[in-house]
Formats: C-alpha cells, structure tokens, sequence
C-alpha cells in the first residue's frame, strides 16, 4: 500500500469507493482457516436459518460457488479466509489424498468482494497411487504420456 498510493487513490475515487479500505483490511486482518466440511456445516446451518443462496443444495462433495466463498469469508470470518482438505472427488487425480481416504491435501484462499483468489495442493508422489487414482476416475494413465 506504501509503494502505490497514488494508485491505490486513483482507483479508490474513479473506479471502486472504499476499495483503500478493502485493502487495508485484508492487510491487517488475521487470516482464517476451515476446513471444506466446516465450510459445508456453516453454510448448511446458514441455509436452515434462512439464508438463500442462488445455490442452496449444499452437502459434502459440493463445489463452492462464489456466493458460498464470499459468505464464509465476508459474513462468516470478516477476513481472508483459508479452505482446506477437499473432497477427492471434486480434484484432480494427481492431488495428495488425506488419511480419510475422503479428502485431498488442497487449499484455496478467499478473499472478501472477491470469493476464491488462489488455490493449490500437494502432488501425490507415489506412482502407484497416482495409477489406481487414474483408474479411479476413468483416466487412462498411457494418455497422460
């Protein structure tokens, strides 16, 4: 923010009023981590209480919509928020599976007025694991060659 203030100004007044203090919040706001199943239990518990998403059908294997993003990390945390451990089924085969044998070793960051900015995982470095995911999921291993 100190390298571009006259930037950060510019946009502030011409294209986004309060995007200075959008910024700053995300600066200084302590971060946030959930894991998937958390998320899912918070927007279900949302949902029961009333709260309409475009997408209400909200269970265990879902893909996040951006309004379920948004919610958790503008409504929920106030903050920039970190979503881990992924069901495998929505990843790709070459994700880390978890001891649960459910989840993925993925992450993605959500950041309010925006919803997902980033997301990663670990690589599964076992070959064999890799092939039977392969196998799993329908993806002949010899194509990926």
């Amino acid at each position: 923010m100190e390298r571009c203030v006259d930037e950060i100004a510019y946009c502030d007044e011409n294209l986004e009023t309060g995007l200075k203090a959008k910024l700053q919040n995300v600066l200084d706001s302590e971060y946030k981590i959930m894991t998937y199943s958390d998320v899912i239990e918070v927007l279900q518990k949302a949902i029961s209480d009333g709260h309409k998403f475009e997408e209400n059908n909200v269970v265990f294997g879902t893909d996040l919509g951006t309004e379920h993003e948004r919610y958790i990390c503008e409504v929920v945390n106030n903050a920039p928020t970190f979503v881990t451990n992924y069901p495998k089924d929505i990843k790709a085969f070459y994700m880390k599976q978890n001891d649960d044998g459910k989840t993925v070793a993925a992450v993605d960051m959500l950041v309010p007025g925006i919803g997902e900015l980033v997301g990663g995982s670990q690589r599964e470095g076992d070959y064999d694991k890799l092939i039977q995911r392969c196998n799993e999921m329908g993806i002949n291993p010899e194509d990926l060659d």
